[in-house]
């Protein structure tokens, strides 16, 4: 279902003119909203247009994302600080060394 309706909005948005989606990205990002705002003078509430910052955060947001692509995440792993199967108490310094050697590089060990 979702993706029919998918097809069937990517073939409106084709059929349209540059003109039309060009309307609509500008509308997107002077999208306002109503808000109430107090008169300086006497402190009278009338409604007013603001603009919404949400909205086109938003609107930015999932633009960019159709049009250029989520960007890659990075995956960041942190060493655990377990080395071996032994406590290092037990360990003699060349296996201490051994260990620390095969830790991969980046991971914090000097």
């Amino acid at each position: 279902m979702s993706e029919d309706l998918r097809d069937r909005l990517a073939a409106f948005l084709d059929a349209q003119g540059d003109e039309t989606l060009g309307g609509l990205v500008e509308a997107v990002f002077t999208a306002s909203r109503d808000t109430y705002v107090a008169c300086r003078k006497c402190g009278t509430k009338t409604l007013a247009p603001v603009p919404d910052v949400v909205a086109r955060a938003k609107a930015l947001d999932i633009l960019t994302s159709q049009a250029k692509g989520k960007p890659a995440q990075t995956v960041r792993h942190e060493h655990s600080g377990v080395v071996g199967l032994r406590p290092v108490s037990e360990m003699s310094l060349a296996e201490i060394d051994a260990e620390l050697a095969a830790l991969p590089p980046g991971s914090g060990a000097a």
